[in-house]
């Protein structure tokens, strides 16, 4: 597996760019914050099946993101 790969609960793998497999049911782990308090609000998403964490600059690419996902 490459830092791209992500390896799925089946076994296998697919890159970490694509997007990804549609379960069922999908898990995240969401942390929010700022870096000054009249800052954009920055946001790193775990996917609780795969591990893998994507950080967003902004919340509209976290929402893109999702949508994604959940939509391949």
């Amino acid at each position: 597996m490459t830092n791209n790969t992500v390896e799925l609960p089946d076994g296998s793998e697919r890159d970490g760019g694509q997007a990804a497999t549609v379960w069922p049911y999908q898990a995240w782990l969401l942390r929010t914050w700022r870096e000054a308090p009249d800052g954009p609000w920055r946001a790193s998403l775990t996917h609780v099946q795969t591990r893998q964490t994507q950080r967003f600059n902004n919340l509209q690419a976290l929402f893109v993101f999702l949508f994604e996902q959940l939509n391949p």
